[in-house]
């Protein structure tokens, strides 16, 4: 996927690859220290790493030539994937769970 030489694409993937370390170390560090603010930091981090891969893929998948089926290429799955992120972004807040901080325990309340 990434030998192929688009620069766009190892850019994307340099991203994710340092927003998962970036977003571990938030996490290990906000468990251990107790802040509830560096753990949600992480999680949203991780959603948007997920985001992020979702987009890596349609890039990559875009790339493939046309064929029988889709006679034009695949080059509207970039279209549709920007669409979906766009989606999942803006309904972020409502699918995410919310935390509460009780004496020096973090409890998972929907």
């Amino acid at each position: 996927m990434l030998r192929s030489g688009n620069r766009h694409m190892k850019r994307l993937f340099l991203l994710i690859s340092l927003n998962v370390a970036y977003s571990t170390a938030e996490l290990c560090i906000g468990l251990f220290t107790g802040r509830v603010g560096l753990v949600l930091d992480a999680f949203h981090l991780t959603f948007g790493c997920g985001l992020l891969t979702f987009s890596l893929f349609a890039m990559a998948a875009s790339r493939k030539k046309p064929d029988g089926i889709y006679t034009y290429g695949y080059k509207r799955l970039e279209v549709l994937s920007a669409f979906t992120n766009a989606v999942s972004i803006s309904h972020f807040p409502s699918l995410a769970p919310n935390f509460s901080y009780n004496s020096g325990n973090f409890v998972f309340a929907w």
